[in-house]
């Protein structure tokens, strides 16, 4: 049984509503954001929101190497351990 392509609309559709359930959240957060920047400009402390961003986008970041290395370092590790046959 021969495999059908998929049809252009259905393609367009499925990009569609990848986009909208991924975009969602990200419009969600963003006006968090936005609501919360202008509370911190109302009361005058910028630079408090400021450093509430740059400590949680570091945070992220140091998170992110410290796994990418232990992730990496984990499959070096299987990789070495693994008989030839299986790679």
């Amino acid at each position: 049984m021969a495999q059908q392509p998929v049809s252009r609309a259905r393609m367009v559709v499925a990009i569609i509503a990848t986009a909208v359930f991924l975009g969602m959240p990200l419009l969600g957060w963003l006006a968090t954001v936005y609501t919360d920047w202008l509370w911190y400009l109302d009361l005058g402390e910028q630079q408090v929101f400021i450093v509430r961003i740059v400590s949680s986008v570091a945070t992220a970041a140091i998170f992110g190497v410290f796994a990418f290395a232990t992730i990496f370092v984990n499959v070096r590790i299987a990789r070495g351990l693994a008989p030839r046959a299986v790679l």
